[in-house]
């Protein structure tokens, strides 16, 4: 325990608070990887714990591989070659699902030639399967049980046709377009309950040089589509480049966010299944292409805010008031950034309960910006005799109370954490250093808690962590959560 006696006498609150923004990058912990990238996923592919990100890769003629960056550590990512097969193919789309029933996670490339789905070891090795027949141009997948026999299904949305291929155990596929789906081609699609009836329908957007109607499917249970569009949406023609589903007002059924080409549309649901466009009062105007949308609840206020992937103006933020309605919040919530940005995602990367933003882009590095709602770092490295500093991110600028972070630094951690609800997760067990509270000035959303780690020549090589809980005192009641955790090696 001299360690613990070592670094405990050397703490000392700085009482500092400097501004910070919500989201911000997560630098050079992120692979330099340099790709055209249409589209992101998130998922655990090696079975660690740690979330995993998988982008695209769109090189027409080249040889080349789509990328898989592998969580090692705690936002520390490391870029895995071969993990997917040399091709010359675009892929386009991605999603990440338990294919076969075993317990890991699969991943599906909708690809400009051929499809391929590719087979996890537990592990994160993979094995390309090609099980779907013909090599249509694939723009959008759609990956789910239409049929309600418990297997994942894949809707294929094709430049000329879209396809349905249904599951068949153990890995096989069964071409039913021909009888399950109407005539139609599709740029994007969102599988989800849009009537409530229990299974899953379709959205199916376009676009084009000239716009076209969107259209939606409902599925009778057994896989089989019908064309209700011009009875359930608005008679609009859009240039559909992605949709998100989701209950943005709040009242129990699924709404629709459309990324569109110079303006996004918004269609609410009644809860039947028939949408209305709410844009005009709902949505900011906005002249710009949007190539993808997320939606999650980024603030934890309750309701789904929205994340959009801007062609020439990098990743927005929108802001939901709870009623569906939205305002951009991107200069005061989000690092700057102008690159091209075709996609977005949204997902707890750190694992400390809040969602964080991956952005993929066209020209330049794909980046990871921490949601720092609730938010544990550390910008320097521990260094024996040399300062050391924590900063406690939470609520940076839109706090409406008190709030304050006890970190807690330990020899040992625990990997996959320990759920403890309400709390979070736990990864840093006992015995812990109780470092003091670190109170966290509501306008600037951070606390800083500086210390100098002892001169003692022997401390070089001691691994340590430290992970925070977080008190938010707001309505007269006080939660606790834990944070994320940064792990470190006392160097000389």
């Amino acid at each position: 325990m001299n360690e613990l006696t070592s670094l405990a006498a050397a703490v000392a609150l700085l009482s500092l608070s400097v501004p910070a923004q919500q989201f911000a990058p997560l630098g050079t912990r992120m692979p330099a990887v340099y790709t055209f990238t249409t589209d992101v996923a998130v998922g655990d592919l090696d079975g660690d714990g740690r979330p995993d990100i998988v982008f695209t890769t769109q090189h027409s003629g080249t040889l080349t591989e789509d990328i898989a960056f592998f969580q090692v550590d705690n936002l520390m990512f490391e870029h895995r070659r071969r993990v997917f097969d040399y091709d010359t193919g675009l892929s386009i789309a991605v999603a990440i699902e338990d294919a076969d029933g075993d317990g890991d996670l699969d991943v599906l490339f909708g690809r400009w030639a051929q499809n391929v789905l590719y087979v996890n070891d537990g592990a994160g090795g993979m094995a390309s399967r090609r099980p779907f027949a013909g090599s249509e141009p694939t723009r959008d997948v759609a990956w789910a049980d239409f049929d309600g026999d418990g297997g994942r299904d894949v809707f294929f949305a094709n430049a000329n046709q879209d396809r349905l291929f249904l599951f068949q155990p153990p890995l096989r596929y069964r071409d039913v377009t021909a009888t399950s789906l109407p005539a139609g081609h599709t740029i994007c699609v969102a599988a989800v309950d849009v009537d409530r009836d229990g299974d899953l329908d379709l959205f199916c957007g376009d676009a084009s040089t000239v716009a076209l109607p969107n259209r939606l499917l409902l599925n009778d249970g057994r896989a089989v589509f019908t064309d209700v569009s011009a009875t359930h949406l608005p008679g609009v023609a859009d240039s559909s480049r992605a949709v998100a589903p989701g209950d943005v007002d709040g009242d129990g059924d699924v709404d629709l966010w459309l990324a569109n080409a110079f303006q996004d549309r918004l269609l609410l649901n009644d809860g039947s299944g028939r949408y209305t466009d709410a844009t005009s009062t709902h949505l900011p105007v906005d002249a710009s292409i949007t190539c993808q949308v997320a939606l999650a609840d980024v603030d934890h206020d309750g309701d789904l805010d929205a994340a959009l992937a801007k062609y020439d103006t990098g990743a927005a933020l929108l802001l939901n008031d709870g009623s569906g309605r939205f305002v951009d919040a991107t200069a005061q919530r989000v690092a700057p950034d102008t690159n091209t940005t075709r996609a977005v995602a949204l997902a707890d990367v750190d694992r400390d309960g809040d969602a964080d933003l991956v952005v993929a882009k066209a020209y330049a590095l794909s980046e990871l910006f921490v949601n720092r709602h609730r938010q544990l770092e550390a910008p320097w490295a521990a260094q024996v005799g040399a300062p050391f500093r924590l900063e406690c991110h939470s609520r940076p600028g839109y706090a409406t109370g008190l709030h304050a972070a006890q970190p807690l630094l330990g020899f040992a951690r625990v990997d996959p954490p320990l759920l403890v609800p309400p709390f979070g997760i736990v990864l840093v067990p006992p015995p812990v250093i109780d470092l003091p509270w670190v109170g966290i000035a509501p306008a600037a959303g951070v606390g800083v808690l500086d210390f100098t780690v002892p001169g003692d020549s022997r401390l070089a090589g001691t691994a340590f962590h430290v992970q925070a809980v977080f008190a938010d005192v707001e309505a007269g009641a006080v939660r606790l959560r834990t944070s994320n955790v940064t792990s470190h090696t006392i160097r000389q």
